[in-house]
C-alpha cells in the first residue's frame, strides 16, 4: 500500500515535468506544425496521466491515513493493556513481598515458641526422671513382698483395702 502510494506520488511530478517539457518543445517547433502537434498531443497525454496519478495518490493517501490511525489506535490499546498488566504484576509482587514478611515474622515467632517448648519438655523430662528415681527408691524396701486387695462395705461405699497377709498371720 505504501509502495503504491510512493510510486504514484513520484510519478505525478515526472509526468507534469514531461508535460511542461513537451509543451515547451511544441512552442519551439512552431516552424514544423506536425512536430508541434505531436509534442502537444504527447504533452496532453502526460498531463492527463499526471492528473490521474495525483487522484490515485490522494485516495491512497487517505487510505494510508486511515490505516495509520487504526494501527495507532491498536498500539495505544496494546500499550494501555500492557501498562495495566504491568501494574497488576507490580501489585501482585508487592503483595507477595508483604506475605513473605508476615510469614517470616510468624516463623520467627514459631521458632521462639519451639525453643520455649523444648526447654519446658527438658524440664518435664528431668522431673519425670527425678520422680522415677524417687519412686524406685520408695519401692525398693517393698520389693519381693506380696500384697492382696479386698473390698469392704457395700457397693455404695466401696473402700479398697490393701493388706499384707503375712502380717495377719503373725497376729
Amino acid at each position: 500500500m505504501r509502495s503504491t502510494h510512493s510510486s504514484l506520488e513520484a510519478g505525478a511530478p515526472i509526468f507534469f515535468a514531461a508535460h511542461v517539457l513537451l509543451d515547451g518543445l511544441a512552442h519551439l517547433a512552431d516552424s514544423h506544425p506536425k512536430r508541434a502537434k505531436l509534442f502537444e498531443s504527447i504533452g496532453l497525454v502526460c498531463f492527463g496521466v499526471a492528473i490521474i496519478t495525483e487522484i490515485l495518490a490522494y485516495t491512497h493517501s487517505r487510505r494510508n491515513d486511515t490505516l495509520s490511525s487504526q494501527q495507532d489506535k491498536k498500539q495505544t490499546e496494546k500499550t494501555a493493556a500492557m501498562q495495566r498488566e504491568t501494574q497488576t504484576l507490580v501489585d501482585s509482587t508487592q503483595q507477595l513481598k508483604t506475605d513473605a514478611q508476615i510469614a517470616h515474622t510468624d516463623a520467627e515467632g514459631f521458632k521462639a515458641k519451639i525453643g520455649d517448648s523444648n526447654a519446658r519438655a527438658k524440664h518435664a523430662e528431668a522431673q519425670v526422671a527425678s520422680a522415677n528415681a524417687a519412686s524406685k527408691d520408695a519401692l525398693t524396701p517393698l520389693a519381693g513382698r506380696r500384697w492382696t486387695s479386698f473390698w469392704v462395705g457395700d457397693v455404695s461405699t466401696l473402700t479398697l483395702g490393701i493388706f499384707r497377709p503375712e502380717l495377719l498371720l503373725k497376729a
